[in-house]
């Protein structure tokens, strides 16, 4: 469904803000299973950024399925490029901290919801 569709919108009822309130649900169900893996400092960077940015990710995740099914190669520019904007989107909320990063990838390898919804 997209927003631009006010057909869908009527027959659906399901609205940008039903969207937006989705989104945010979700995305506090998350958050909530990053605080059993964060201290509060970090935890506290997550929230005040996690959603700054939101909202590129699908666009994102696009971007790498169609690279994958058009086979390009991870070590070519354009694969490059898209490792760098995962990493730059990634990295706008979890930080830049070793430490920090390693406590996001235990939590990824944990904890099977923080995988759904990513494509």
């Amino acid at each position: 469904m997209h927003a631009a569709e006010p057909q869908m919108v009527e027959q659906t009822g399901v609205t940008p803000a039903i969207i937006a309130y989705i989104t945010e649900a979700f995305a506090e169900s998350k958050l909530a299973i990053w605080a059993r893996y964060l201290d509060e400092e970090e935890m506290a960077f997550t929230r005040q950024h996690y959603f700054d940015r939101l909202q590129e990710w699908p666009a994102l995740v696009a971007k790498l399925h169609q690279a994958c099914r058009e086979g390009v190669a991870p070590d070519s520019a354009s694969g490059q490029a898209l490792a760098r904007a995962w990493l730059e989107l990634f990295q706008s909320y979890a930080g830049t901290r070793p430490q920090t990063l390693q406590k996001f990838r235990r939590a990824m390898e944990q904890e099977p919801h923080l995988m759904k919804g990513t494509g």
